[in-house]
């Protein structure tokens, strides 16, 4: 009797699968040591790398981003100052908004009525060689011809700031200062029973021809060629200190009875 073949037979392409060989313990640890010790040589790589580069930020890099800052905070001080005597002095130039005299109060009046009459005696009458003839003595007392005067005095302020351009001033010369003057004329009368003239307000011809009461302004003769004579401050004074007194009188008691009305 022959024994059995055996499962696979003879075939060596048809045996079982051998068993995996187990590595050696010793050897898994030294390459895990080995592992370990490269990373920690590269630690210790970075260690010493980061504290060189902290040394040098500390001993270059920091003080002179604190210098820079210094530097940096005080140029722009600098500029800030600059800027700001720049906006300054724009301001300064710069005429303010037109006072809006139906609407202030005493305080605010004042300041409007003698910035008025310093420009009217500054510079209006004597570099323009405004006569009486175009504006007469009492023209403080006429509200109309106060007005005309206050927008033709912002519209000057405007046309002669920096920046303004000669378009602006030219339109002041040839518009803005014969259609104010013009107006002017046409709001204090001249025709009449009652009549404005050199030294005298709304007056009679039978006033004119008498010495005007103690303590009413203006003189009582009015002079002699008067159209050729300059507006000059000493002629139309006491009409403007008449006229200022009444108006900053009349908004005290206004701005009383207002807050009285609050209450």
């Amino acid at each position: 009797m022959t024994a059995p073949n055996p499962p696979f037979g003879n075939d060596p392409t048809c045996q079982p699968p051998s068993e995996p060989a187990n590595p050696s313990p010793t050897a898994e640890l030294s390459a895990l040591a080995a592992h370990l010790r490269r990373l920690a040589d590269q630690i210790t790589d970075l260690d010493t790398r980061y504290n060189q580069i902290s040394d040098t930020l500390t001993a270059t890099v920091l003080p002179r981003l604190d210098s820079i800052g210094e530097d940096t905070t005080a140029q722009l001080a600098e500029h800030t100052d600059a800027v700001q005597q720049l906006l300054d002095s724009l301001s300064a130039a710069r005429p303010g908004e037109p006072p809006n005299w139906p609407t202030m109060n005493a305080d605010q009046a004042a300041t409007a009525w003698n910035q008025l009459a310093d420009w009217i005696a500054d510079t209006l009458v004597p570099w323009y060689e405004i006569t009486r003839d175009q504006l007469p003595d009492c023209w403080a007392l006429h509200r109309p011809a106060l007005l005309h005067l206050n927008w033709l005095h912002h519209t000057y302020q405007a046309a002669h700031q920096p920046g303004a351009g000669p378009r602006a001033t030219a339109d002041w010369h040839t518009r803005w200062l014969p259609t104010a003057l013009h107006a002017v004329r046409e709001a204090i009368p001249r025709r009449g029973t009652r009549v404005c003239g050199p030294g005298h307000h709304l007056s009679s011809d039978a006033e004119r021809a008498r010495p005007a009461p103690s303590g009413q302004p203006g003189p009582a003769v009015p002079a002699p060629s008067p159209g050729t004579q300059l507006a000059d401050r000493t002629f139309w004074q006491p009409f403007y200190d008449h006229a200022m007194a009444t108006d900053l009188a009349t908004r005290d008691v206004s701005a009383f009875v207002a807050l009285s009305d609050r209450l």
